[in-house]
């Protein structure tokens, strides 16, 4: 290290000597933080770079983003030889919810809407039913299922101010949209587990 300066040693430099002290100094302090910055810069890709996706979990202690891999591999040791490539998601079958409930026994539910109703709504004969809507909800008593069969009438006028206007019958609510699940087949499912 060089020698330090005292206060009187300065007073008794020119101008031309401090100045070029002054300079120096600013030079080194450049330096310096050009120094820093670039450590900085390193450490900060140590850190956050693109290597530390590829760290591996540390022996005997889990991580929270790969924990069923690590696990995996512990038990099995290995990796399997042959992987059997993935089973295409196949499409809905047609008419499989009809082959699922033609065992259980049916009671028919009509919806219709009353003659007065309609009369008052679309004007007499100012109406045609259109087709009625079926669907089927599976029912639960205990130690017994019955199949509800849903009829829903539907009515659209055809003359004056309600021309192309649609009416069904009042029907009960579903607990899950398009789902033969019913308010008793909910319960048991509940009481069961």
């Amino acid at each position: 290290m060089g020698k330090t300066d005292t206060v009187e040693d300065r007073e008794k430099c020119s101008k031309e000597e401090l100045r070029r002290m002054l300079l120096s100094m600013q030079e080194r302090m450049n330096g310096n933080l050009e120094n820093l910055i670039e450590q900085i810069r390193v450490a900060s890709q140590q850190k956050f770079g693109r290597h530390t996706e590829k760290l591996e979990a540390m022996e005997g202690q889990l991580s929270f983003f790969n924990e069923a891999e690590y696990l995996s591999e512990e038990a099995l040791g290995e990796e399997p030889k042959d992987i059997l490539p993935k089973k295409p998601h196949n499409k809905k079958q047609k008419g499989k919810r009809e082959a699922d409930l033609k065992d259980f026994p049916e009671e028919p539910h009509d919806h219709d809407i009353p003659q007065e109703e309609l009369d008052s709504l679309f004007g007499k004969g100012y109406r045609r039913e259109m087709p009625t809507e079926e669907y089927r909800r599976l029912r639960y008593k205990p130690a017994f299922w019955m199949v509800e069969k849903h009829n829903v009438h539907v009515y659209a006028g055809t003359d004056g101010d309600h021309q192309d206007e649609f009416l069904r019958g009042d029907r009960p609510r579903d607990l899950l949209r398009n789902s033969i699940l019913t308010p008793s087949l909910g319960a048991a499912i509940m009481n069961a587990k």
